[in-house]
Protein backbone atom coordinates (compact mmCIF):
# COMPACT_ATOMS: atom_id res chain seq x y z
CA UNK A 1 0.00 0.00 0.00
CA UNK A 2 1.61 3.51 -1.12
CA UNK A 3 2.09 5.58 1.36
CA UNK A 4 0.29 8.84 1.04
CA UNK A 5 1.76 12.49 0.21
CA UNK A 6 0.58 15.17 2.48
CA UNK A 7 0.08 18.71 1.37
CA UNK A 8 2.11 21.49 3.35
CA UNK A 9 -1.31 23.07 4.01
CA UNK A 10 -2.78 19.63 6.02
CA UNK A 11 0.41 19.44 7.97
CA UNK A 12 -0.39 18.95 11.68
CA UNK A 13 -3.74 18.21 11.36
CA UNK A 14 -6.17 17.65 14.37
CA UNK A 15 -5.81 13.94 14.90
CA UNK A 16 -1.54 14.17 14.51
CA UNK A 17 -1.51 13.53 18.01
CA UNK A 18 -3.95 10.35 18.06
CA UNK A 19 -2.29 8.83 15.11
CA UNK A 20 1.51 9.71 16.77
CA UNK A 21 0.19 7.52 19.60
CA UNK A 22 -1.36 5.25 17.86
CA UNK A 23 2.58 4.61 16.04
CA UNK A 24 4.58 4.77 19.50
CA UNK A 25 1.99 2.36 21.12
CA UNK A 26 2.19 -0.71 18.00
CA UNK A 27 6.09 -0.04 18.26
CA UNK A 28 6.72 0.80 22.14
CA UNK A 29 3.97 -1.77 23.84
CA UNK A 30 5.47 -4.53 23.55
CA UNK A 31 8.58 -3.54 25.54
CA UNK A 32 6.36 -1.50 28.28
CA UNK A 33 7.55 -4.09 31.31
CA UNK A 34 10.83 -5.20 29.90
CA UNK A 35 13.24 -4.67 33.08
CA UNK A 36 15.63 -3.22 31.42
CA UNK A 37 15.42 0.92 30.85
CA UNK A 38 16.92 1.37 27.48
CA UNK A 39 14.54 -1.65 25.88
CA UNK A 40 11.71 0.04 27.01
CA UNK A 41 12.28 3.02 24.99
CA UNK A 42 13.42 1.35 22.27
CA UNK A 43 17.01 1.08 21.98
CA UNK A 44 19.24 -1.88 21.17
CA UNK A 45 21.76 -0.98 23.91
CA UNK A 46 22.50 1.12 27.08
CA UNK A 47 25.23 2.12 25.36
CA UNK A 48 23.67 2.96 21.97
CA UNK A 49 21.04 4.91 23.71
CA UNK A 50 23.62 7.09 25.84
CA UNK A 51 25.69 7.92 22.91
CA UNK A 52 22.84 9.54 21.33
CA UNK A 53 21.93 11.79 24.16
CA UNK A 54 25.59 12.43 25.17
CA UNK A 55 26.40 13.37 21.03
CA UNK A 56 23.11 15.89 21.28
CA UNK A 57 24.56 17.15 24.56
CA UNK A 58 28.31 18.15 23.07
CA UNK A 59 26.60 19.71 19.64
CA UNK A 60 25.15 21.88 21.97
CA UNK A 61 27.88 23.89 23.76
CA UNK A 62 28.20 25.20 27.31
CA UNK A 63 24.95 24.56 29.07
CA UNK A 64 25.46 27.81 31.11
CA UNK A 65 23.80 30.20 28.93
CA UNK A 66 20.60 28.44 28.34
CA UNK A 67 17.65 28.77 31.12
CA UNK A 68 14.90 26.13 29.33
CA UNK A 69 15.91 22.69 27.54
CA UNK A 70 12.93 20.84 26.04
CA UNK A 71 13.10 16.93 25.66
CA UNK A 72 11.02 16.24 22.48
CA UNK A 73 9.55 12.47 22.96
CA UNK A 74 11.80 12.05 26.35
CA UNK A 75 10.55 8.22 27.28
CA UNK A 76 11.38 8.05 30.72
CA UNK A 77 13.52 10.80 30.68
CA UNK A 78 17.07 9.51 30.56
CA UNK A 79 18.48 12.62 29.33
CA UNK A 80 17.93 14.87 32.36
CA UNK A 81 20.30 12.79 34.01
CA UNK A 82 22.91 13.62 31.62
CA UNK A 83 22.36 17.24 31.12
CA UNK A 84 22.19 17.82 34.70
CA UNK A 85 26.26 16.24 35.08
CA UNK A 86 27.10 18.19 32.30
CA UNK A 87 26.47 21.51 33.89
CA UNK A 88 22.71 22.69 33.16
CA UNK A 89 20.92 24.40 35.98
CA UNK A 90 18.02 25.25 34.07
CA UNK A 91 14.16 24.40 33.91
CA UNK A 92 13.88 21.06 31.83
CA UNK A 93 10.29 20.32 29.59
CA UNK A 94 9.81 16.57 28.75
CA UNK A 95 7.46 15.76 26.36
CA UNK A 96 5.94 12.23 25.13
CA UNK A 97 2.85 11.15 23.41
CA UNK A 98 2.85 7.65 25.59
CA UNK A 99 1.08 8.23 29.06
CA UNK A 100 2.89 5.50 30.46
CA UNK A 101 6.49 6.74 29.61
CA UNK A 102 5.86 10.09 31.01
CA UNK A 103 4.56 8.62 34.28
CA UNK A 104 7.67 6.73 34.28
CA UNK A 105 9.78 9.94 34.04
CA UNK A 106 7.88 11.71 36.95
CA UNK A 107 8.58 9.05 38.83
CA UNK A 108 12.15 8.53 38.54
CA UNK A 109 12.87 11.99 38.48
CA UNK A 110 10.50 13.48 41.26
CA UNK A 111 13.66 14.98 42.85
CA UNK A 112 14.12 17.37 40.58
CA UNK A 113 12.32 20.42 41.26
CA UNK A 114 13.17 21.97 37.83
CA UNK A 115 11.83 19.47 35.66
CA UNK A 116 8.84 18.71 34.75
CA UNK A 117 7.48 16.03 32.26
CA UNK A 118 3.52 16.10 30.10
CA UNK A 119 1.95 14.05 27.80
CA UNK A 120 2.05 16.60 25.00
CA UNK A 121 2.96 16.22 21.07
CA UNK A 122 6.45 18.21 20.14
CA UNK A 123 5.49 17.82 17.02
CA UNK A 124 2.52 20.61 17.94
CA UNK A 125 3.87 24.12 17.21
CA UNK A 126 1.73 25.18 20.16
CA UNK A 127 4.06 24.08 22.42
CA UNK A 128 6.16 26.45 24.45
CA UNK A 129 9.12 26.99 23.17
CA UNK A 130 12.51 26.94 24.55
CA UNK A 131 16.18 27.98 24.45
CA UNK A 132 17.22 24.58 22.78
CA UNK A 133 15.34 21.71 21.95
CA UNK A 134 16.35 18.49 21.48
CA UNK A 135 14.92 15.23 19.51
CA UNK A 136 16.19 11.67 19.79
CA UNK A 137 14.81 8.85 18.13
CA UNK A 138 11.43 10.28 18.53
CA UNK A 139 11.15 9.99 14.76
CA UNK A 140 12.56 6.70 14.00
CA UNK A 141 9.04 5.46 14.18
CA UNK A 142 6.76 4.58 11.08
CA UNK A 143 3.46 6.52 11.08
CA UNK A 144 0.96 4.23 8.82
CA UNK A 145 -0.02 6.24 5.63
CA UNK A 146 2.03 8.80 5.81
CA UNK A 147 6.14 9.21 4.06
CA UNK A 148 8.26 9.90 6.32
CA UNK A 149 9.53 12.56 4.17
CA UNK A 150 6.41 14.18 5.20
CA UNK A 151 6.47 13.28 8.90
CA UNK A 152 10.27 14.88 9.10
CA UNK A 153 9.29 18.09 7.35
CA UNK A 154 6.01 18.36 10.06
CA UNK A 155 8.33 17.88 12.62
CA UNK A 156 11.56 19.95 11.70
CA UNK A 157 9.29 22.85 11.04
CA UNK A 158 7.27 22.69 14.36
CA UNK A 159 10.45 22.04 16.98
CA UNK A 160 12.43 24.85 15.10
CA UNK A 161 9.46 27.17 15.44
CA UNK A 162 9.15 26.20 18.94
CA UNK A 163 13.36 27.05 19.06
CA UNK A 164 15.21 29.93 20.28
CA UNK A 165 18.45 29.31 20.15
CA UNK A 166 19.17 25.92 19.27
CA UNK A 167 17.92 22.54 17.99
CA UNK A 168 19.79 19.27 17.75
CA UNK A 169 17.39 16.30 16.50
CA UNK A 170 18.41 12.70 14.53
CA UNK A 171 16.66 11.17 12.43
CA UNK A 172 17.23 7.83 10.10
CA UNK A 173 18.63 8.36 6.52
CA UNK A 174 17.25 6.15 3.91
CA UNK A 175 20.36 5.42 2.10
CA UNK A 176 21.80 4.27 4.54
CA UNK A 177 18.80 1.72 5.46
CA UNK A 178 18.22 -1.84 3.25
CA UNK A 179 14.70 -1.44 1.32
CA UNK A 180 11.94 -2.54 4.13
CA UNK A 181 13.80 -1.43 6.94
CA UNK A 182 11.28 -0.61 9.94
CA UNK A 183 12.07 2.92 10.34
CA UNK A 184 11.16 6.14 9.07
CA UNK A 185 14.05 7.09 7.04
CA UNK A 186 14.42 10.11 4.96
CA UNK A 187 16.17 11.19 1.91
CA UNK A 188 19.02 13.34 3.20
CA UNK A 189 19.27 15.29 0.15
CA UNK A 190 15.47 16.84 0.86
CA UNK A 191 16.18 16.92 4.62
CA UNK A 192 19.36 19.06 4.42
CA UNK A 193 17.96 21.42 1.68
CA UNK A 194 14.82 21.72 3.97
CA UNK A 195 16.80 22.50 7.34
CA UNK A 196 18.98 24.94 5.20
CA UNK A 197 15.73 26.13 4.44
CA UNK A 198 14.63 27.43 7.60
CA UNK A 199 17.84 28.32 8.93
CA UNK A 200 21.01 29.55 7.83
CA UNK A 201 23.22 27.87 10.37
CA UNK A 202 23.17 24.00 10.08
CA UNK A 203 25.65 21.49 11.14
CA UNK A 204 24.58 18.34 8.94
CA UNK A 205 26.63 15.47 11.04
CA UNK A 206 26.59 11.76 9.82
CA UNK A 207 30.12 11.14 11.71
CA UNK A 208 28.13 10.03 15.10
CA UNK A 209 25.51 7.69 14.48
CA UNK A 210 25.42 4.64 12.14
CA UNK A 211 22.57 4.85 9.64
CA UNK A 212 21.49 8.15 11.03
CA UNK A 213 21.89 11.69 10.95
CA UNK A 214 22.42 14.37 13.78
CA UNK A 215 21.24 18.01 12.30
CA UNK A 216 22.13 20.71 14.84
CA UNK A 217 20.17 24.50 13.79
CA UNK A 218 21.05 27.81 15.32
CA UNK A 219 19.41 30.93 15.63
CA UNK A 220 22.69 32.70 15.01
CA UNK A 221 25.92 31.97 15.03
CA UNK A 222 27.44 34.14 17.30
CA UNK A 223 28.14 31.43 20.31
CA UNK A 224 30.36 29.29 17.66
CA UNK A 225 32.26 32.34 16.13
CA UNK A 226 33.07 33.98 19.51
CA UNK A 227 34.21 30.68 20.37
CA UNK A 228 36.98 29.90 17.72
CA UNK A 229 37.73 34.04 18.20
CA UNK A 230 37.98 33.35 22.18
CA UNK A 231 41.76 34.21 22.20
CA UNK A 232 40.67 37.74 20.71
CA UNK A 233 39.55 41.20 21.77
CA UNK A 234 35.98 42.12 22.20
CA UNK A 235 36.16 44.66 19.60
CA UNK A 236 38.15 42.14 17.43
CA UNK A 237 35.00 39.78 17.78
CA UNK A 238 32.42 42.19 17.31
CA UNK A 239 34.13 43.21 14.02
CA UNK A 240 34.24 39.23 13.10
CA UNK A 241 30.55 39.02 13.91
CA UNK A 242 29.27 42.25 12.17
CA UNK A 243 30.75 40.55 8.79
CA UNK A 244 28.95 37.65 9.62
CA UNK A 245 26.01 40.14 10.50
CA UNK A 246 25.36 38.68 13.86
CA UNK A 247 24.48 42.11 14.75
CA UNK A 248 22.21 41.60 17.97
CA UNK A 249 25.10 39.67 19.37
CA UNK A 250 27.26 43.01 18.45
CA UNK A 251 24.85 45.14 20.64
CA UNK A 252 25.30 42.88 22.99
CA UNK A 253 28.86 42.18 23.45
CA UNK A 254 29.80 46.03 23.20
CA UNK A 255 27.10 47.00 25.38
CA UNK A 256 29.02 48.44 28.34
CA UNK A 257 32.14 49.97 25.90
CA UNK A 258 32.39 53.58 25.75
CA UNK A 259 35.18 53.89 23.46
CA UNK A 260 34.89 55.54 19.72
CA UNK A 261 35.49 52.05 18.43
CA UNK A 262 32.82 50.26 20.38
CA UNK A 263 30.74 52.84 19.39
CA UNK A 264 31.06 52.58 15.81
CA UNK A 265 30.68 49.24 15.66
CA UNK A 266 27.04 49.24 17.40
CA UNK A 267 26.17 51.74 14.87
CA UNK A 268 27.05 49.48 12.11
CA UNK A 269 25.03 47.18 13.93
CA UNK A 270 22.03 49.31 14.06
CA UNK A 271 22.50 50.14 10.34
CA UNK A 272 22.26 46.12 9.76
CA UNK A 273 19.74 45.50 11.93
CA UNK A 274 17.60 48.49 9.48
CA UNK A 275 17.64 50.74 12.52
CA UNK A 276 18.88 53.55 10.80
CA UNK A 277 17.92 57.31 11.93
CA UNK A 278 20.11 55.55 15.45
CA UNK A 279 22.89 54.59 13.19
CA UNK A 280 22.72 57.76 11.35
CA UNK A 281 23.04 59.67 15.15
CA UNK A 282 25.81 58.02 16.23
CA UNK A 283 28.04 58.27 13.46
CA UNK A 284 27.77 62.15 12.69
CA UNK A 285 28.33 62.83 16.20
CA UNK A 286 31.95 60.15 15.34
CA UNK A 287 32.48 62.33 12.48
CA UNK A 288 32.29 65.29 13.76
CA UNK A 289 35.40 64.06 16.18
CA UNK A 290 36.91 61.27 17.87
CA UNK A 291 39.68 58.98 16.42
CA UNK A 292 36.90 56.71 14.58
CA UNK A 293 36.36 60.07 12.01
CA UNK A 294 37.30 58.58 8.71
CA UNK A 295 36.16 55.25 9.18
CA UNK A 296 32.66 56.65 10.44
CA UNK A 297 32.74 58.76 7.26
CA UNK A 298 32.53 56.15 5.31
CA UNK A 299 29.95 54.10 6.62
CA UNK A 300 28.22 57.04 7.22
CA UNK A 301 28.34 58.15 3.35
CA UNK A 302 27.50 54.47 2.76
CA UNK A 303 24.12 55.01 4.42
CA UNK A 304 23.03 58.53 2.80
CA UNK A 305 24.27 56.97 -0.55
CA UNK A 306 21.56 54.03 0.41
CA UNK A 307 18.76 56.22 1.16
CA UNK A 308 19.07 58.38 -1.91
CA UNK A 309 21.26 61.05 -0.52
CA UNK A 310 24.20 60.53 -3.31
CA UNK A 311 25.26 64.06 -3.35
CA UNK A 312 26.05 64.36 0.69
CA UNK A 313 27.77 60.79 0.20
CA UNK A 314 30.15 62.21 -1.95
CA UNK A 315 30.79 65.55 -0.37
CA UNK A 316 31.51 63.13 2.80
CA UNK A 317 33.67 61.24 1.31
CA UNK A 318 35.81 63.84 -0.81
CA UNK A 319 36.54 65.04 2.67
CA UNK A 320 37.79 61.22 3.77
CA UNK A 321 39.67 60.92 0.71
CA UNK A 322 41.73 63.96 1.17
CA UNK A 323 44.05 61.92 3.56
CA UNK A 324 46.74 59.55 3.14
CA UNK A 325 44.96 56.42 4.81
CA UNK A 326 43.87 53.09 3.74
CA UNK A 327 39.66 55.00 3.94
CA UNK A 328 40.82 57.78 1.99
CA UNK A 329 41.90 55.07 -0.62
CA UNK A 330 38.42 53.01 0.57
CA UNK A 331 36.45 56.50 0.27
CA UNK A 332 38.24 57.33 -3.35
CA UNK A 333 36.98 53.58 -4.15
CA UNK A 334 33.77 54.20 -3.16
CA UNK A 335 33.62 58.02 -5.54
CA UNK A 336 34.42 56.01 -8.37
CA UNK A 337 31.92 53.11 -7.85
CA UNK A 338 29.26 56.76 -8.03
CA UNK A 339 30.74 58.76 -10.42
CA UNK A 340 32.19 55.88 -13.06
CA UNK A 341 28.89 56.03 -15.44
CA UNK A 342 28.16 59.74 -14.68
CA UNK A 343 31.43 62.05 -14.36
CA UNK A 344 33.94 58.87 -15.80
CA UNK A 345 36.84 61.46 -15.77
CA UNK A 346 36.33 62.45 -12.17
CA UNK A 347 36.00 58.60 -11.39
CA UNK A 348 39.59 58.04 -13.11
CA UNK A 349 41.02 60.66 -11.52
CA UNK A 350 39.92 59.23 -7.88
CA UNK A 351 40.82 55.94 -9.24
CA UNK A 352 44.67 57.30 -10.18
CA UNK A 353 44.55 58.58 -6.48
CA UNK A 354 44.15 55.02 -5.03
CA UNK A 355 47.57 53.90 -3.21
CA UNK A 356 46.32 50.68 -2.32
CA UNK A 357 47.17 47.81 -4.97
CA UNK A 358 43.84 45.79 -4.00
CA UNK A 359 41.81 48.97 -3.83
CA UNK A 360 42.69 49.75 -6.98
CA UNK A 361 42.16 46.50 -8.64
CA UNK A 362 38.52 47.21 -7.47
CA UNK A 363 38.60 50.50 -8.58
CA UNK A 364 39.68 49.61 -12.25
CA UNK A 365 36.73 46.98 -12.16
CA UNK A 366 34.08 49.94 -11.97
CA UNK A 367 35.91 51.96 -14.53
CA UNK A 368 35.79 48.81 -16.70
CA UNK A 369 32.80 48.04 -16.84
Amino acid sequence: MPVNRRESNDLNKPDDLARRQEAATAFYGPLRHHSAPHVRVGWESEHAHRLRLAAAIQQIGPLSGHATILDGGCGEGALLPMLRDAGFEGHYRGEDVLSWMVDGARGRHASDPDAEFVVFDSFDCAGPSADVVICSGALNTVIAGDAPDDVFEVALKALWSRTRQVLCLDVAIADRHPPGAQLAAVDPGAGFALARGLCRSVIWREDRIFGEVQIVMWRDRAASLQAIASGTTPLERADLLLQARESEAVKRLLADDRSDEARLLRAIADAQLGRLRDAETHLRTLVSGGHQRARAGLHLAALLRGTRRGREAETLLASVASGESREADEARLMLVEMMADREPQAAASWAAAISDDFIAREARKHLDA
